[in-house]
Formats: structure tokens, C-alpha cells, sequence
């Protein structure tokens, strides 16, 4: 996310402000704010300590979950207002062909692990079929960069993620 939001704020808030009346101190701020909580969680995990008793690291693990629970509901309501207003507005405002620079500067800019997570959100199928076919994006370009990225995102990413959401009832 960290990558997603400067990605944002600095290649494609300017391109947008240019076409059309856009909120980019509203976004800017939405993103200041995921910066916070992506900030916090990383205070929590740090302080996470692998000794001490069940009671201590149950708290651990439930301040640790809250602070995730925050952290999603800040960024989903973040991608829905992005869905519903900017990316409407900005579709509008450019063309697919003109999307290509400022989409290449994300990728060329952002972490394995930020494009892995656009993969993975999307789906493979969607990725490959309508993502990649509306840019024209070659499909050699899955089997040297995007699939490697996915696997990342998977394995290093989504697996813990994924582990803290199916064990949270164990922790409440």
C-alpha cells in the first residue's frame, strides 16, 4: 500500500488534476491515513514478543487483529470511493492508450509485492484476459515479470493474511 499511495500521489494525481476537477487533497489525505495505520501495525508486529505467557500474547495477537480490522476498513473504503469516483472520472478523461505511461511508471516504480497484490485483487483470469488485453501487453510479459510477482505477493503476502483472518475467532 505504501507504494500504491506515493505511485498515486506522484504520477497520477498531477496527470488527473490536469483533465478534470480532482479531489487529490481528499485522496491525499486517505492515503496519509493508511500510511498511519500501515505505520501502526508495523509498531505492533515489532513489538510483538515470541516469549511470555498465553494471556500476554493472546492481548498481543487481539491488538495486532484490531489494528489490521482498522487498517481494512480505511482501505477498502479508500478503493471503493477510488471505484466509484476517480477512476470513473479519470476513464472518462484519457484514453486506454494514454493510461500506458502512467500505469508503466507504477510498475517500474512500485515494489514486486504492490504489483502482486493489483494480480491477486483483480484474479489471474482478469489480470491476463481483460487487464493485460485492453493495454495490449504482450503475453510473454506474464511468464517474465507478472507471474513472478503474484507468486511473491502469494507466498510472502497473502499467506499471512490469510493465516491472521482464519485464526482471529481463536483470538477473540
Amino acid at each position: 500500500m505504501k507504494f500504491h499511495c506515493e505511485n498515486e500521489n506522484k504520477y497520477l494525481h498531477p496527470a488527473m488534476s490536469d483533465r478534470f476537477d480532482f479531489p487529490s487533497q481528499k485522496l491525499k489525505k486517505d492515503h496519509d491515513d493508511i500510511n498511519e495505520h500501515l505505520h501502526k501495525l508495523s509498531s505492533i508486529i515489532r513489538d510483538l514478543k515470541p516469549s511470555g505467557g498465553n494471556e500476554e500474547k493472546q492481548q498481543q495477537l487481539q491488538h495486532l487483529l484490531e489494528a489490521w480490522e482498522k487498517y481494512m476498513d480505511t482501505v477498502i473504503r479508500h478503493f471503493r470511493e477510488e471505484e466509484a469516483e476517480s477512476v470513473i472520472s479519470t476513464r472518462k478523461a484519457f484514453e486506454c492508450t494514454e493510461w500506458g505511461p502512467i500505469i508503466k511508471s507504477f510498475f517500474d516504480n512500485g515494489a514486486k509485492e504492490e504489483f502482486g497484490s493489483f494480480i491477486y485483487a483483480m484474479g489471474e483470469d482478469t489480470f491476463r484476459k481483460d487487464f493485460m488485453r485492453k493495454r495490449k501487453i504482450p503475453g510473454f510479459v506474464w511468464a517474465l515479470a507478472f507471474r513472478k510477482n503474484l507468486k511473491y505477493y502469494k507466498t510472502s503476502m497473502a499467506k499471512h493474511m490469510d493465516d491472521l483472518q482464519t485464526n482471529s475467532s481463536k483470538i477473540k
